[in-house]
């Protein structure tokens, strides 16, 4: 598939432009991890008021993103980075899915969202360079 007819990398570079202007990839990136875990967080916050509708809808809402990201990192020539990647998004969605059919949502929401969340981290400090601030906070226990 070429860059020209990958829709998730369609995607990803009119994201850039229509919300980020000059932000580079590295920073739509990370925003996309971001809102990966915003997605789910809201997720959990309608399961804890026993909306199950909208808990629903925003797993659905983390899982286009997810799927998004994980084409990105699926072609067969992928560098070792990027296949390690993939892995991780493979392994983000099978634990999304997984969660309506688990007993403890609960938890598992919250060692999903820890794991995002140290990803998250992780990714932020490589990509951002040293001496500039962290712009964009991941919030852990407010709701959208």
């Amino acid at each position: 598939m070429t860059e020209q007819n990958n829709p998730a990398l369609l995607g990803f570079n009119a994201y850039q432009k229509k919300l980020y202007g000059a932000t580079s990839k590295e920073q739509v990136f990370l925003s996309l991890n971001k809102g990966i875990h915003e997605f789910l967080r809201a997720a959990k916050f309608s399961y804890e008021q026993d909306s199950l509708d909208k808990m629903c809808h925003y797993c659905q809402k983390s899982l286009q993103v997810i799927l998004a990201l994980k084409s990105q990192f699926a072609r067969v020539d992928a560098h070792k980075n990027e296949a390690i990647l993939h892995s991780f998004y493979e392994f983000l969605f099978k634990k999304n899915v997984s969660i309506q059919n688990v007993s403890d949502k609960q938890r598992e929401f919250d060692s999903l969202l820890s794991t995002i969340h140290g990803f998250y981290t992780l990714l932020e400090d490589q990509i951002t360079p040293p001496g500039e601030g962290k712009n964009l906070p991941m919030r852990t226990n407010t709701v959208i």
